[in-house]
């Protein structure tokens, strides 16, 4: 009897054990293809008329998210969460516009919005203190904010007194607006990004090239991609690393690349049947998202990983959802991707994209659920 018993336990098992192996290796070949690896929420709009579309430009590691949304016609910077949805960051005094571009992880929103001036100002937003005009350097043209780390440092550009190009500037709480310069004499430039350590990057000078810019050593030069003329640079992560696009061909065939200090500039090369590379974020695990020109009826959103190389958001997204993503604008450390995309109702709306744990990995988890309750089951026979 406690033979039949051992041997009908040990078929159990074995059926169980090959049911799994059938599952991992679904999950590990065939099913991998199929089975969607993000999920993907509407971000919604604006409450108000003319609110038919959003797009989202900046996401911190809290999964806050920052872009714009058009209320009554008129284009304003919006903060969405988890808890409470979109909210509407107004405009400043005196104007009708606002677009935000960045946020760090204590929640602190800049971009740019038209002043009473009647031009755009570079704006720090907080929840405590709401909309801040930063100022300009001095000149008269439309000046904004692009990036803010975590320490409340601000990088952009504005007009400089008296000059007729864009200097990239870096404010903070204590000192306000430094003048960063123009990059290689009287040149427009634009600093874009900035990391935990105070790094700038952007892009401008006499050649149009994405620089990188340090408090201790000024402004790099990072070149192009070979044989191209302009690139400039995007985003940068605390190790410093550099994402931006280059052209390949003089000045066509954008190229999205990234930069290290010890490798150079590196081609992440384009998706397939497109021809450029623009609007890039990169997380600190060194994974990057962007755009890339199409022919087609979207631009080729994509994720380019230092494991799998570079992919088509819409090939990674469930294929019956009714999306079709336009933009990837940036990704946080946790993997989450945000940008703008035609939704299920034919509206163009901000999206944000979280990953969904692997097959192989929830069929382990399954089989070991099944082994355990297993083994309680045969301490009790």
């Amino acid at each position: 009897m406690t033979n039949a018993r051992g041997v009908a336990r040990a078929a159990v098992v074995g059926t169980m054990v090959g049911v799994a192996a059938v599952l991992i290796c679904g999950a590990a070949g065939i099913c991998l293809a199929s089975v969607p690896q993000y999920t993907v929420a509407d971000l919604g709009t604006l409450p108000g008329g003319g609110g038919y579309s959003s797009y989202a430009t900046g996401i911190n590691n809290s999964g806050q998210v920052v872009g714009t949304s058009s209320p009554n016609g008129n284009q304003h910077a919006f903060l969405w969460t988890t808890s409470g949805g979109m909210q509407d960051l107004g405009t400043l005094p005196g104007g009708n516009w606002s677009q935000a571009y960045g946020i760090n992880n204590t929640g602190q929103v800049v971009g740019g919005a038209i002043s009473s001036r009647g031009m755009m100002d570079p704006f720090l937003w907080t929840a405590s203190g709401g909309m801040q005009d930063l100022g300009t350097l001095g000149g008269t043209w439309n000046s904004c904010a692009y990036g803010i780390n975590n320490s409340g440092q601000v990088v952009g550009t504005s007009q400089l007194t008296g000059d007729y190009y864009n200097h990239a500037f870096l404010w903070t709480a204590s000192g306000g607006m430094q003048d960063l310069g123009t990059f290689g004499g009287g040149c427009d430039r634009i600093g874009l990004g900035i990391n935990t350590t105070g790094q700038v990057v952007g892009s401008g000078g006499p050649f149009d090239h994405a620089f990188l810019w340090t408090a201790s050593g000024g402004t790099q030069d990072l070149g192009t991609l070979p044989g191209g003329l302009n690139s400039g640079a995007c985003g940068i992560n605390n190790s410093g690393q550099v994402v931006g696009w280059s052209f390949t061909t003089g000045i066509k065939g954008a190229h999205a690349f990234l930069w290290t200090a010890s490798g150079g500039m590196q081609d992440l090369g384009t998706v397939s049947g497109t021809n450029g590379s623009y609007r890039l974020g990169i997380n600190n695990s060194g994974q990057v998202v962007g755009n890339g020109d199409s022919s087609l009826a979207y631009n080729d959103p994509f994720l380019w990983t230092p494991s799998g190389g570079r992919q088509d958001l819409n090939d990674l997204i469930d294929t019956n959802s009714g999306w079709v993503l336009q933009g990837a604008s940036a990704i946080n450390d946790l993997g989450q991707i945000v940008g703008y995309g035609i939704n299920p109702a034919g509206q163009q709306h901000a999206f944000m994209v979280t990953p969904i744990p692997e097959p192989a990995t929830l069929s382990l988890l399954a089989l070991g659920g099944a082994l355990a309750l297993l083994r309680r089951r045969s301490a009790s026979s």
